[in-house]
């Protein structure tokens, strides 16, 4: 059966640029491919997704609770936070998880 509901969005890493000057898109921060994000409900996973080329991610949950715990990324200085997401039947929560490049 397909579960309509459940969590998605984006993974970002940023910044991109030492110094970021307001709406400078060249300094945008750039999508993450091949994040691993892990969803689990009190201790036990429920759900685990990698993000596309794109930096999307999309993990099928039945409604309920869950702490998204992204997992850290190689040539990424830092790991996103985790996020505490609440589904709905019949939708999908967005989350989206920006990792700190560690540019400054």
């Amino acid at each position: 059966p397909t579960v309509a509901s459940g969590v998605r969005g984006t993974v970002t890493a940023g910044p991109t640029c030492p110094v970021q000057m307001p709406n400078e898109s060249a300094c945008a921060d750039r999508p993450v491919a091949g994040a691993v994000l892990i969803a689990l409900q009190g201790t036990n996973e429920a759900a685990r997704s990698s993000s596309g080329k794109d930096g999307s991610y999309s993990l099928a949950l039945p409604p309920g609770t869950y702490t998204i715990e992204p997992q850290p990324v190689a040539g990424i200085l830092g790991t996103a936070r985790p996020a505490t997401v609440t589904v709905s039947d019949g939708a999908f929560a967005t989350e989206n998880f920006v990792y700190d490049t560690g540019i400054r």
